[in-house]
């Protein structure tokens, strides 16, 4: 599913200062009915149990450092990315976690700078994401990604050897 205008309404809908801090991002997200959601990192519970609420066949959190199972999760949600520094390992986790066509939203401080989203951007772009998409939204910015790549092959473990 890719971002499009209907996303853009839904975030305008939205007033920038609203007694649900998370409303903007779950406007994010977009529709989970039937999907399976991967939390990454602190602040993800009430996240998680808005994405429940919101027709997730599941909801899982992990924190940032827990290791995902490969291809568990339609949806990756990052609420709550506070340095450019994290950002290289939430997103190879996400990467790992999401099925083929994922997507992954994540949530940073509004940096004046912009520096911290264009590092994001980055980081998504090598990881494979495609999509990327920002909104700055009063003091915190929105970065959307889906991703393109098909999931390598498991082959069990046996690798070609020459003899």
């Amino acid at each position: 599913m890719l971002l499009s205008r209907a996303l853009a309404a839904r975030l305008d809908a939205c007033p920038l200062v609203d007694a649900d801090p998370d409303a903007k991002l779950l406007a994010c997200i977009g529709e989970v009915g039937g999907e399976r959601a991967l939390v990454l990192g602190r602040g993800g519970l009430d996240v998680m149990c808005a994405l429940i609420g919101a027709g997730a066949r599941e909801a899982t959190g992990l924190c940032r450092n827990d290791r995902p199972k490969p291809a568990s999760a339609d949806v990756v949600v990052v609420p709550n990315l506070a340095t450019a520094d994290l950002a290289p390992g939430v997103v190879g986790h996400a990467k790992r976690a999401l099925a083929t066509a994922g997507r992954i939203v994540l949530r940073c401080p509004a940096d004046p700078s912009g520096r911290l989203a264009r590092s994001v951007n980055r980081v998504l772009r090598l990881h494979g994401f495609a999509g990327v998409r920002q909104y700055r939204i009063g003091m915190q910015t929105l970065v959307t990604a889906q991703l393109t790549l098909a999931p390598a092959p498991d082959d069990g473990g046996s690798h070609a050897t020459r003899t």
